[in-house]
């Protein structure tokens, strides 16, 4: 069963993949997503992509600061537009 994480706020390129910004802070994250895992994503016109995931999380400098997530290079900016649903399954 998929768990709600967050909404896409902004996306990034970057040269090891995707940076996903989330629309709430690192603290306001769920603490079952741990470090990564594999992520859902539901874009705004309903259709779905799977993709794995990494996350600096227990960095105390990231604390107080939007959450932001990396996603796979196979990922691009168009793939992943503001208002995305991210699931962890």
């Amino acid at each position: 069963m998929s768990k709600f994480l967050f909404k896409v706020a902004d996306v990034f390129q970057i040269t090891r993949g995707l940076v996903v910004q989330a629309d709430r802070l690192y603290d306001d994250l769920d603490k079952d997503y741990g470090a990564g895992g594999r992520l859902k994503l539901t874009r705004p016109d309903g259709s779905t992509v799977e993709t794995d995931s990494w996350i600096e999380r227990f960095v105390p400098s990231n604390f107080g600061r939007p959450a932001c997530v990396l996603v796979e290079k196979t990922l691009s900016k168009t793939d992943v537009p503001v208002g995305t649903e991210i699931w962890l399954v």
